[in-house]
């Protein structure tokens, strides 16, 4: 009598434990999916900033020309959200007849120090009489209008869009901003 009720609880909790396995995994779904959106979930909870991205529009994506097909320019972006949906690392970037392309050439160290100082030196004015107008932050590019041809395979370019492309595969360029 004593073993069959040890064999019967044996029995019991075997039988329990893979129900219990078979139901729980059964109603998960796709871990891998399940996984992503904890994870996801997670940095929203404990990261500021990762919020501050979740919400915020696109208009604008920055990479690296990996193709250019007629006037469609493939390109692989440096995404600032770490957990984006993958397929959008490559976009397709339509050049048309108002799209402007500008070529943004990197000034000389010095030459952009000598702005930066005298920036700083205007800002300090401005503290020390209380009045004057902000001036413009110097940039450390000099920018001239450019091509289509200006764009070649493995350039870097900041492509611009007309709105929010966060979730767009392929959209029209507003701007393409080609660096040098």
């Amino acid at each position: 009598m004593k073993n069959n009720l040890i064999v019967g609880i044996i029995i019991g909790l075997v039988a329990g434990a893979g129900l219990f396995y078979f139901y729980d995994n059964s109603y998960k779904g796709n871990t891998y999916a399940s996984g992503w959106q904890a994870a996801k979930k997670r940095l929203l909870e404990t990261t500021p900033m990762y919020k501050v991205l979740e919400n915020e529009e696109v208009k604008a994506v920055t990479g690296t020309v990996k193709s250019i097909s007629g006037n469609v320019v493939s390109v692989k972006i440096n995404s600032v959200e770490p957990l984006a949906d993958p397929s959008l690392d490559i976009r397709d970037v339509t050049i048309e007849n108002n799209t402007k392309i500008v070529i943004a050439t990197l000034k000389g160290r010095d030459a952009f120090q000598k702005e930066i100082e005298d920036y700083q030196k205007e800002i300090q004015k401005i503290a020390k009489d209380g009045k004057g107008q902000m001036p413009k932050m110097p940039d450390q590019f000099i920018r001239t209008d450019g091509t289509k041809g200006d764009i070649t395979a493995s350039s870097t370019i900041v492509a611009t869009a007309y709105g929010n492309i966060k979730t767009s595969k392929a959209f029209p360029a507003l701007e393409i901003t080609v660096q040098k």
